[in-house]
């Protein structure tokens, strides 16, 4: 396999490629910090963990598991795959140990069900004893979502579910959002703009109902592509002070990256191929076929129902003809037809050469007609011989 330099000599020689690289950016390779397992982590935790093949923590999974155990909102911002999962799994799964009533509960948001279901299942590869982990979401059956309200010590679900089920019927989740000790909310970058805003409503509702019932959750927020992890991670949740975590604990090799601008296409380029090559399509069409029809000089269909769409005799393309009868090819398709025009035909009837439409031959078809530039909506159906039946 070459070699990241040889790659880049590659890519800068050449006698097409002078000039094409205008920025070369050069990281190093980072090595692994790794940290000590917190005190406090609970031993069967630790050596699920351990089993696992995770024989000690980066230092920044440490730091921000630290900090969130000792009941400060933490926002976790390191790089793609640096485990920051392993930053909010050791305290709650420390506090599900126990139970409800001894230690507490976790509620896990994530913005889609996906990204939940693969947060279930590594939960599950672990087998924490003492943790009863469930899904809550639109698939969850109706019998699972009885047993996760009685007896699950972490939770995952979105925002969409806290907003419309849990919130509403908070009385329902009273023993959760009693012992909630965590709310975990993951790849929080993505709650920006008007839905960003939304959610920062949902959660301060949710700190609302935990108050009612005598908790005061700890937020552990975590992402990898946000510019000001503090600041977001505050207007999100709405609380003061949020600890920040971005030094990355965890290795990483040399990176290159490279800026390149391609080519202009000039006159003699790609653009003037493929119009050339639409032309040549176009007179394809309008070559006469084996009955010896052809399309009118003007590009109108002839009156027998020949198959040239409007528009035709100047390159563009054929109408859509899905949906055709066999017996009812001569006309126009009953979808969108495309003709040399700038507007959109829908449903336009074939006519007999005149423009009209079977049954109004002296004026325009019924519908609305935009003209050449507009667009021509509702047009009768015809049977592609001319008149409509008793015409």
């Amino acid at each position: 396999m070459p070699r990241p330099n040889d790659l880049l000599d590659v890519l800068l020689t050449g006698p097409h490629r002078t000039g094409r690289v205008t920025h070369i950016e050069s990281i190093p390779a980072r090595a692994a910090k790794s940290g000590a397992w917190p005190l406090w982590v609970d031993p069967v935790v630790r050596d699920r963990f351990m089993t696992a093949g995770i024989v000690s923590p980066w230092a920044h999974q440490a730091q921000a598991a630290s900090l969130a155990w000792s009941g400060r909102h933490v926002v976790i911002a390191t790089g793609t795959a640096s485990g920051k999962s392993l930053a909010y799994h050791l305290p709650a799964l420390t506090a599900a140990r126990p139970g409800r009533r001894l230690g507490g509960t976790t509620l896990y948001l994530s913005p889609t069900k996906a990204l939940a279901a693969d947060q279930l299942r590594s939960l599950d590869e672990l087998g924490v004893p003492g943790v009863m982990a469930t899904t809550y979401d639109g698939d969850t059956p109706v019998e699972l979502r009885d047993v996760a309200r009685a007896h699950a010590t972490y939770l995952l679900t979105n925002p969409d579910m806290l907003h419309h089920a849990m919130l509403p019927a908070h009385h329902r989740w009273a023993g959760f959002l009693r012992s909630l000790r965590f709310v975990v909310v993951d790849e929080c970058h993505t709650y920006r703009g008007v839905f960003g805003s939304h959610v920062a409503h949902v959660l301060r509702r949710l700190r609302r109902v935990c108050a009612i019932y005598g908790s005061t959750p700890t937020f552990v927020l975590a992402s990898a592509t946000t510019a000001d992890p503090g600041h977001s991670a505050e207007r999100l949740i709405g609380m003061l002070p949020i600890e920040v975590v971005t030094e990355d604990g965890s290795p990483s090799g040399a990176k290159t990256f490279l800026l390149w601008e391609p080519p202009l296409i000039g006159d003699n380029g790609l653009m003037v191929a493929a119009a050339s090559a639409g032309h040549a399509a176009g007179s394809a069409e309008n070559s006469p076929g084996p009955d010896g029809d052809a399309s009118e000089p003007d590009g109108s269909p002839t009156g027998d129902g020949g198959d040239s769409a409007p528009g035709d005799g100047d390159g563009s393309a054929p109408g859509n003809r899905g949906g055709s009868a066999p017996g009812n090819r001569g006309g126009s398709a009953p979808g969108v037809q495309v003709g040399s025009a700038p507007g959109v035909q829908v449903g336009s009837a074939p006519g007999d050469g005149d423009g009209s439409a079977p049954g109004n031959r002296g004026g325009s078809a019924s519908g609305v007609d935009g003209g050449p530039t507009g667009a021509e909506v509702g047009s009768a159906p015809g049977d592609g011989g001319g008149g409509a039946p008793g015409d």
